[in-house]
């Protein structure tokens, strides 16, 4: 049994949204700052990180790469999902 397990890695979690906006969700300053230099603004009624959609949807896409670049730098994962259709 092992008594002293690793610490899970933080992990970001980025929901697009059907109007193409797309939250995340940070847990430290490293993410936090990843996020908001590359376009994410902090809605505090979100309580995430917002990129809004601009119709320009491959400006949106590099954004996300370079933000999961620079977490994967940190060790720091991304999870991105559809927000949950509403039933």
């Amino acid at each position: 049994m092992d008594t002293n397990p690793e610490p899970h890695p933080e992990t970001v979690v980025m929901t697009w949204y059907g109007d193409g906006a797309i939250a995340a969700t940070s847990d430290s300053h490293e993410s936090a700052k990843a996020l908001h230099g590359n376009g994410f603004a902090y809605d505090p009624s979100e309580r995430a990180f917002v990129l809004p959609h601009n119709g320009d949807t491959s400006q949106q896409a590099r954004r996300v790469q370079a933000v999961g670049q620079q977490l994967e730098y940190h060790g720091i994962g991304v999870i991105m999902r559809h927000r949950p259709r509403n039933t």
